[in-house]
């Protein structure tokens, strides 16, 4: 009796086997693929870091720069009076790409691999981010980094990511704040 099953039973010895395969496979490429996602996160992580650290910079720039005016012209922080100049931009400008490219991330690269635009402007709650050099108060700062090379995307026929992070930050006389 037991050998008579077995040889009704013989066709589907293996079956198991390819489907072990198939399952194996498929969890292998998740894994991979996850490794690629985390490393991205990773770095996007550490780029919103730089970002951060270089809208600081750009922050005590033009700290220093609205102080200096203020005293030189016995203005206060809420007149609408103070204003900068295109050199004074510039600097704070300068002073937020050379904080981002200490602080990139990823697998470093040179200044060819990141956009940074930063802006100096005017904020308020209600009407958001204008640009000017009237009343200056905030600062943005969006960074791309191109071309960050992945391992394991390659099967998606993509050899590389770019990185996308954006700053914002308020100055007042007595602090200094991020904005959502």
């Amino acid at each position: 009796m037991y050998f008579e099953n077995r040889k009704k039973n013989e066709w589907r010895r293996g079956a198991v086997a390819i489907l072990m395969v198939f399952i194996m496979t498929v969890l292998l490429s998740l894994m991979v693929f996850t490794v690629d996602l985390c490393r991205l996160y990773i770095v996007k992580s550490q780029l919103q870091n730089a970002t951060d650290s270089g809208a600081m910079a750009g922050g005590s720039q033009l700290r220093e720069i609205l102080d200096g005016i203020a005293a030189a012209n016995n203005y206060s922080w809420d007149d609408d009076d103070i204003s900068i100049d295109n050199s004074d931009r510039q600097t704070i400008e300068d002073r937020v790409s050379e904080f981002l490219l200490q602080n990139g991330a990823g697998y470093g690269g040179s200044q060819s691999d990141f956009e940074i635009e930063t802006q100096v402007g005017f904020w308020s709650e209600g009407d958001g981010f204008t640009q000017t050099n009237d009343s200056p108060n905030a600062i943005t700062v969006v960074c791309v980094k191109k071309n960050e090379p992945v391992i394991f995307a390659k099967i998606f026929d993509r050899d590389v990511f770019d990185i996308y992070s954006e700053t914002l930050l308020v100055i007042s006389e007595s602090q200094t704040s991020f904005v959502e």
